[in-house]
C-alpha cells in the first residue's frame, strides 16, 4: 500500500468532516493535510505571505506535538525556509513520516485530544504584505 493511500485510510478514520479531531493522532493527520492541501491547491506556504495565515499554525502545533528525536520536526523546520518545488517533496515526507510515527505510537489513534491546531496560531500570522498579491 502506498503512503498516501495509508494516510488517506487513517486520515477517514480519526478525523472528522469538519472541525477538530476527537483525538491527537487525528489531529496531527488533519494539521499535516491541512498544510498539503494549501500548498497543493492554493500554493500557499508556511511562512509566506497568505500561508502565514493558513498554514503557520499547522506547522507550529505539529511541531510542537510530536516528539523531537524524530524526523518530523526537521521536516517542519525546512517548510518554514523552502521554495518550490523543494516545499513540495518536503510536504511529501512530511505525510510519510507521520504515517509511520502514528503506527509507532497507536496510543495517538485513541488518547483524546482537547486542543485544536488553531490553537497555535499567532497575531502576527494575519499581518503579512498583500501588496503584491492580485486577485
Amino acid at each position: 500500500m502506498r503512503v498516501s493511500e495509508e494516510f488517506n485510510q487513517m486520515f477517514d478514520t480519526l478525523v472528522p468532516a469538519q472541525g477538530k479531531a476527537g483525538t491527537l493522532g487525528g489531529e496531527l493527520l488533519r494539521a499535516t493535510a491541512r498544510l498539503g492541501y494549501r500548498y497543493l491547491n492554493d500554493g500557499d506556504m508556511v511562512g509566506r505571505d497568505y500561508g502565514n495565515e493558513t498554514c503557520n499554525a499547522a506547522a507550529r502545533f505539529i511541531d510542537e506535538c510530536v516528539d523531537q528525536d524524530t524526523p518530523i520536526p526537521g521536516i517542519i523546520d525546512s517548510l518554514w525556509c523552502s521554495y518550490d518545488p523543494v516545499y513540495g517533496q518536503q510536504i511529501e515526507a512530511l505525510v510519510g513520516e507521520m504515517v509511520v510515527y502514528i503506527k509507532k505510537r497507536p496510543w495517538l489513534t485513541t488518547e483524546p485530544c482537547t486542543f485544536d491546531m488553531w490553537d497555535w496560531a499567532k497575531p502576527e500570522d494575519r499581518d503579512y504584505d498583500e501588496e503584491d498579491e492580485e486577485w
